[in-house]
């Protein structure tokens, strides 16, 4: 089957890094061809793929004639979409080239109001299928656009790479003691890029109160001026119990050698982290919006979740957890019996190539 996966975006984040997996994932039983942002992030780690400029961002008619011979000369027969921004066009694409190929959306993040209108209804009666991370966001794409495309629309959860192995008791103490950390101290782990919507500094708030914790928080600056201030405020309110590291090629390793890992985004679609840290057998705890309740369980079978936003509720959950590491110990096994089975990577794709498939 020849799939040609889309994606313009200039970023690299998790959407960018999925793209990248269902690219070198789906070549396996596929023709697929990459078009990617020339100059962008993405396109840098690739060795194969055709660059790719729009002419004109918000009205992209020439450029979708450029991506219609791109379609034709490959012979395409599903366009996979991931970034929003690239939707118009390739429904524009889709109807200037000869082969008419089917479109699967793959929305991963939230849908923050209804998009019923002219416009929407036109471009999402060329889509023959979105694909949504959640229930959660499947249930939102439902009620927020147009009622004639309800039936198009489906959840299927990331497939999340499970470790080869586990870390020994040598090699997490000995990674504990590379930051700072004995055997006895209790570490919650925030790992992510570090922004004011992740969250970081709710974690500092709430260890402000918790003087027996310490943490560690792991991650790239989106802007240098908040890690200051971020750095500021965790030396003034907590001393050298809080931890700072830049972005980290092997974060399951750091999921390890904490004893709790915390997801604080104010409304996360999916939770990723919280996936990984399943795997690899690590207590979580996240906020009580978007995506995440189905990923630690409405009734907290698999974690904990506390009210998003709120330092306070965060330092009590964090301090029942700490209190009771047996009962969290409990929750980590269900929680990676679970993640072994709704995230098994292999599964997916092999979901998402049947999908294509069904769709051709």
């Amino acid at each position: 089957m020849k799939i040609l996966e889309l994606c313009l975006s200039p970023n690299l984040g998790g959407l960018e890094l999925y793209v990248e997996k269902c690219i070198n994932e789906l070549k396996k039983d596929n023709e697929v061809l990459s078009v990617l942002k020339s100059g962008g992030l993405l396109a840098s780690r690739s060795d194969e793929f055709v660059g790719f400029e729009k002419a004109f961002h918000n009205l992209p008619i020439f450029s979708a004639g450029k991506l219609a011979k791109i379609i034709d000369d490959f012979e395409a027969e599903v366009i996979h979409i991931h970034w929003s921004k690239d939707l118009f066009l390739a429904v524009l694409a889709k109807l200037r080239s000869k082969r008419k190929p089917k479109i699967v959306y793959t929305r991963q993040m939230e849908i923050p109001a209804e998009k019923k209108g002219a416009y929407h209804n036109f471009v999402y009666s060329h889509v023959d299928l979105m694909l949504t991370i959640t229930k959660n966001l499947e249930g939102e794409a439902k009620r927020y656009l147009p009622e004639s495309f309800s039936s198009k629309v489906e959840a299927l959860y990331y497939g999340v790479e499970e470790p080869e192995k586990l870390l020994s008791e040598e090699e997490r103490d000995s990674t504990r003691s590379k930051y700072g950390f004995s055997k006895d101290d209790y570490v919650v782990g925030l790992i992510g890029r570090i922004e004011e919507t992740k969250g970081q500094y709710l974690l500092v708030d709430a260890l402000a109160d918790l003087p027996d914790l310490k943490s560690l928080i792991v991650g790239r600056a989106m802007e240098e001026e908040y890690l200051v201030g971020l750095k500021q405020e965790a030396k003034q309110m907590c001393g050298d119990r809080v931890v700072f590291e830049d972005f980290v090629n092997n974060p399951g390793e750091i999921m390890e050698c904490c004893d709790l890992v915390l997801l604080a985004t104010k409304n996360e679609t999916f939770g990723l982290v919280l996936a990984e840290a399943m795997l690899h057998k690590t207590p979580i705890i996240g906020s009580n919006k978007g995506g995440v309740p189905e990923i630690v369980g409405d009734d907290e079978s698999r974690g904990l979740f506390f009210e998003s936003q709120d330092s306070q509720d965060l330092k009590e959950k964090i301090l029942f957890a700490y209190e009771n590491q047996d009962l969290m110990n409990e929750k980590m096994e269900r929680a990676y019996t679970f993640a072994k089975e709704e995230f098994n990577y292999d599964n997916h794709y092999k979901k998402l190539n049947k999908i294509f498939r069904k769709l051709s």
